[in-house]
This record gives C-alpha cells, sequence and structure tokens, in this order.
C-alpha cells in the first residue's frame, strides 16, 4: 500500500524553478523601464536645451541685424556711409533661463569696404551667423544651434537726413 504522502513527496520543489524565473523575467522588464525611462528623460532634457538654443541663436541674429540696419543712423551718419559689422566674433549674455548657453555671432560685410552702387542707391549685403551652444564639444549632451542670416541695407543719398532711407 502506498502512503498518501509519497504522492506530495515527487512533487515538492517544482514551484522553486517556475518562482525564480519569474523573478528574473520581471526583474529584465524592470531594469528594461529604468533604461529606457533615463534615455527619455536626458532626449527630453536636451530637446528643452536645444529649443532655448535656438532662441537664443534666433534672438543673436536679431542683434546682428539690428546692429548692421543702423536705424537710428548712429553708427553710419551720413548720405554714403554704411555701418562696418560689429566686432566679430561677438559674445551675448543671455538673462535666465538661457544664461547656461554660449552665443556667438559674427558678421561679414560685402563689399568690405565701401558701397556697391545700385541705380543710385548704396548697398551692402551682411552675413551673420550666430551659434549658441550648451556643453563641451566632447560631451554627449552637448546642444548646438546656428541661426544664419544674409541681410541688405541701403542708403539713398538723394533722400532726407539723418536716415536717406531706401
Amino acid at each position: 500500500m502506498t502512503s498518501p504522502l509519497h504522492g506530495l513527496a515527487k512533487q515538492r520543489g517544482l514551484l522553486l524553478p517556475a518562482v525564480i524565473w519569474v523573478i528574473v523575467i520581471l526583474g529584465g522588464i524592470i531594469a528594461t523601464m529604468v533604461t529606457l525611462m533615463g534615455r527619455n528623460s536626458l532626449a527630453m532634457s536636451q530637446e528643452v536645451t536645444g529649443a532655448r538654443a535656438l532662441s537664443a541663436a534666433r534672438a543673436a541674429t536679431e542683434w546682428g541685424a539690428w546692429m548692421v540696419r543702423d536705424p537710428q543712423a548712429t553708427r553710419a551718419p551720413g548720405p554714403s556711409v554704411l555701418p562696418d559689422c560689429f566686432t566679430s566674433p561677438a559674445s551675448l549674455a543671455f538673462p535666465t533661463p538661457m544664461d547656461g548657453l554660449a552665443v556667438q555671432v559674427t558678421c561679414t560685410r560685402s563689399p568690405s569696404t565701401g558701397t556697391l552702387d545700385e541705380g543710385g542707391l548704396l548697398v551692402a549685403v551682411y552675413q551673420i551667423v550666430a551659434t549658441a551652444s550648451s556643453g563641451a564639444a566632447a560631451d554627449a549632451g552637448r546642444v548646438e544651434r546656428r541661426v544664419q542670416l544674409r541681410i541688405e541695407t541701403c542708403k539713398n543719398p538723394a533722400g532726407t537726413a539723418p536716415l536717406f532711407s531706401c
């Protein structure tokens, strides 16, 4: 005759490998989720920094355009003088939340001196390039945005003082 405990003795220990298998699978899933969440956090941070850098670069090109357009005729007074480029490269400082960005603006004028005559109007063309960056060059989290602008400034020597606008 067989004892009722004899059948239980054969089945003992079968549950332990199944529990270990479930724990290993759940641990892998949790580890994968933590890794993905960390990557998403870094990507979101870089996205926000990239948007700030783009805004700073756009603002820097607007500043450069203001400098070469000389709307008050203070940098290049007179009917036949157009403004020179600002000292280039110029480093700009921005308030919070863009204060952690390095912003540089360069200007190239064509012609470098003098003006072009287009039907009696005096013209100069300026290329303004602004670069805003955050982080070191070798850093994986580095963000850099560059905006380029080409603008033409004009004076009409026969126009009315003080702006001689075209």
